[in-house]
């Protein structure tokens, strides 16, 4: 016997101690089942009593949601110390009709050192940012990493409104002033994807 319903990224399907979790589209956090991906959740009643949980991916151009290792576009919101919240616009380029909420915590901004990491000096509200979605948070956000190099501020205005340009891998500078400010700078050849955030 098996029936069908649709879920997206990060949707509560059970208790994890009632099911058996298929290899694709699931994670258990805290006693719980949660979708991993946008699709069809699958239940399977076994022959041996047992009941399995899966999710079958569905076609991306009808659902398109960010998925664990997606690469998104996002705009900075507001920061703690602890904290970065963000909205993402693009998911591999793909510009999004509304935007999703996601978090990027302290300790997933930088790949080394990441205890002497400061959350301001690494990105300021309004910049356009690349990263890594590496799961899912409470209140169908995401959770966020620009820990590789590739990934970090790919757009950043300095305080009159002028775009700067980056210098090194944690600096950007006025064209006009010469002023620099700390970034956690995206290592990009090609940025096109931040074309699509007005």
């Amino acid at each position: 016997m098996e029936r069908r319903l649709d879920c997206i990224p990060g949707d509560c399907l059970a208790k994890s101690d009632e099911w058996t979790t298929g290899l694709k589209g699931t994670y258990s956090r805290n006693g719980y089942i949660y979708a991993s991906i946008a699709g069809t959740v699958k239940i399977v009643h076994n022959d041996d009593n047992t009941k399995t949980l899966e999710v079958l991916r569905v076609d991306r151009n009808r659902h398109l949601v960010p998925q664990m290792d997606s690469i998104v576009t996002c705009r900075v919101l507001s920061m703690t110390e602890s904290v970065v919240k963000v909205s993402i616009h693009c998911i591999e380029g793909q510009v999004l009709k509304q935007p999703f909420r996601a978090l990027l915590k302290k300790e997933n901004i930088r790949g080394m050192e990441t205890e002497k990491t400061q959350i301001c000096n690494s990105f300021r509200p309004s910049d356009i940012i690349l990263a890594k979605v590496i799961g899912f948070g409470e209140n169908n956000s995401y959770l966020l990493s620009t820990a590789q190099n590739e990934l970090g501020v790919v757009v950043a205005l300095n305080h009159s409104g002028i775009p700067m340009k980056p210098m090194s891998w944690t600096e950007m500078s006025c064209p006009i002033t010469y002023a620099r400010e700390q970034r956690k700078v995206a290592q990009l050849a090609n940025p096109s994807d931040t074309e699509h955030i007005e």
